[in-house]
């Protein structure tokens, strides 16, 4: 056992040495390496590349769920991938890689979760779930990585489902709504450019001009102005979380709030940070007065300060995925809590726009367990002990989320390089 021990312990730190991620603070280098090791952590050690969500099941003393988070979500493993990259962890990416193109559908997409065999779990269609695979594919072939058996027959059923689907989504990144969708129009654009060279020159040059056709129409779809909540926070206008699915894309409607009691909510009321890709993938300058608009809004609306920082955020304005307002558990209703993992989302428009984004970094710090675990959620309420629940902490839902360790990762990488660990410069 003795021996077997320090194997193990040689391994592990062997690995650590490798990492290509550090801070002159040591705090935040404490936490990368956390982070790089929770995301190593969660890769299934069967099914290479199955790299699960959590190990955590969210309210787990309340429910019996066979899934919890211990599943893999293409979105998840693939913005979690990314983070490995800028680690120099890229044989861990490819693993990613590799299990995707065995576990992909005949059509081209990806279930919406599966366990780490490949037996799906949950089946909606995120078109998000199709269009990050692709961008993995494209970042890593710029590295210079070796190409993986079946890729290019992969990317092209990939692309030839988002031509065929997009741009409305059955449901948006959080699973709940179907619409047009700021966060997956444009990874689904940034898909459709960085894939283009896996497809013939017909295929190529429509995929590129869909993309470009897309991008001009994002605002129609996505971009209101004039409104009350513009008015209100003196914006001529801002990006919407979500475009409902009806004729021509039009903002007008309502939208379901799924996880609250089935309140609805109008589209044009309805925020969130979701178009924060638009910059971070550069169909957007950061400095574009539509994104910053957006910006003034989502601070005002969807910003709270906390013990842990002044940079956390709500999914959206009136999510109900999370505790009661007694702080009992969440029980398919309840109210939406604060995610880390926004923070970082946040932070890289901050970084784009040459900012400090020390206090973004610091926020996420302050939001993980003694232990250095990054939750899904943080309370945002008074404490209640007896719950276990203290403000700026983790709740009852997801701890450690592979996502939020992601994000604390690139955040960090691109607060030292300048910029953030882009999808592909093809």
């Amino acid at each position: 056992m003795d021996v077997l021990r320090e194997r193990f312990l040689q391994d592990w730190q062997a690995w650590a040495d490798d990492l290509s991620v550090t801070s002159d603070e040591p705090e935040f280098a404490r936490l990368a390496h956390i982070s790089a090791a929770v995301l190593r952590m969660h890769e299934d050690r069967t099914y290479p590349g199955g790299l699960v969500a959590s190990l955590s099941v969210p309210w787990g003393n309340s429910t019996d769920s066979l899934g919890g988070y211990h599943l893999v979500w293409p979105r998840d493993a693939v913005l979690s991938a990314f983070a490995q990259i800028t680690c120099g962890e890229l044989e861990d990416a490819r693993r990613v890689l590799d299990r995707l193109i065995a576990t992909q559908e005949w059509d081209g997409h990806w279930a919406q979760n599966e366990y780490p065999s490949g037996e799906p779990y949950w089946n909606g269609l995120q078109l998000d779930q199709t269009a990050l695979p692709v961008l993995l594919a494209a970042k890593l072939q710029e590295l210079g990585q070796p190409e993986p058996c079946g890729l290019q027959g992969s990317m092209r059923r990939a692309l030839a489902f988002l031509a065929r689907t997009g741009p409305t989504s059955e449901q948006d990144r959080w699973e709940e709504n179907p619409g047009v969708n700021p966060f997956t129009v444009a990874v689904s654009i940034a898909a459709l450019i960085a894939g283009s060279p896996w497809l013939s020159g017909d295929e190529r040059g429509y995929a590129l001009a869909l993309a470009a056709d897309w991008n001009e129409r994002l605002e129609h779809w996505c971009y209101v102005e004039g409104t009350p909540l513009a008015e209100q926070h003196g914006v001529d206008g801002y990006y919407i979380r979500l475009a409902p699915p009806q004729e021509d894309g039009v903002r007008q409607g309502e939208v379901l709030l799924r996880n609250r009691w089935g309140q609805t909510i109008e589209a044009a009321a309805l925020v969130s940070l979701d178009f924060t890709y638009l910059a971070r993938l550069g169909l957007r300058d950061v400095h574009d007065p539509r994104i910053q608009n957006t910006l003034t809004v989502v601070d005002q609306v969807l910003r709270r300060t906390t013990p842990s920082g002044e940079w956390l955020y709500y999914r959206y304005n009136s999510d109900g995925y999370g505790e009661q307002e007694d702080g009992s558990p969440y029980d398919e209703n309840g109210v939406g809590r604060l995610w880390p993992l926004l923070t970082g989302e946040r932070g890289q428009l901050a970084q784009l726009a040459g900012e400090d984004v020390t206090p973004f970094l610091r926020t996420m710090l302050n939001c993980a367990s003694p232990g250095g675990l990054l939750p899904e959620q943080v309370w945002d309420g008074k404490a209640i002990p007896e719950r276990g629940l203290y403000p700026g902490k983790a709740t009852g839902s997801a701890t450690p989320l592979s996502w939020s360790h992601a994000e604390f990762l690139k955040l960090l990488v691109a607060s030292q390089t300048g910029a953030p660990p882009s999808a592909s410069s093809r």
